[in-house]
């Protein structure tokens, strides 16, 4: 088997850090903020990404920032389908794929879907009160497991509390990062 070029398992270098870190930062203050990410930000971490890891791998860098900018989306696109979350915290997660690459952006969207679902709880139950949140929450996870559909069991976007996923996204990725030992 081929060896992987040189640095490709290695920690984050500290530019590298710094990058996903200010871009971490300003998309989890935008949407904190305006309850919006920006298109300028995401697409231009996304640029940075793909730029970035071509300089320093050549192809084959080209080739894990696109793979990971590529399954950063598809990761959080259904939950942008069934209504739980905006374009651009899907486009969000894109971009930190996007720097991290594709091993990278696994580790982040799995810590990011952990802490997601207990804050999705949370605000559900902040929302709606204790008996009218979880039962609203049952309601969706029955419905999934009995019929396959979740959307049935979402209530209007109007009705629904209003998440903040870019800071959610933001932690995720900073706990996995650290937690595998790249920050």
């Amino acid at each position: 088997m081929d060896a992987a070029p040189a640095g490709f398992l290695q920690p984050i270098p500290s530019a590298w850090t710094f990058v996903l870190l200010a871009v971490l930062v300003l998309g989890a203050a935008s949407d904190l903020r305006r309850a919006k990410i920006p298109n300028w930000l995401t697409y231009s971490a996304m640029a940075a990404g793909l730029l970035l890891h071509t300089a320093q791998h050549g192809v084959a860098g080209l080739s894990r920032s696109a793979g990971g900018l590529a399954v950063g989306i598809a990761l959080f696109l259904a939950f942008y389908l069934l209504g739980g979350m905006g374009a651009g915290d899907v486009k969000f997660m894109g971009a930190v794929g996007s720097l991290l690459g594709l091993s990278g952006v696994l580790s982040a969207a799995f810590v990011t879907a952990l802490l997601g679902g207990a804050y999705a709880v949370v605000a559900a139950i902040r929302h709606w009160g204790v008996g009218t949140g979880v039962q609203r929450i049952v309601s969706l996870f029955l419905a999934w497991a009995l019929m396959g559909r979740l959307r049935l069991a979402l209530a209007p976007p109007e009705t629904q509390p209003k998440l903040r996923y870019g800071v959610v996204i933001a932690i995720g990725t900073v706990v996995a990062q650290w937690w595998t030992g790249r920050l």
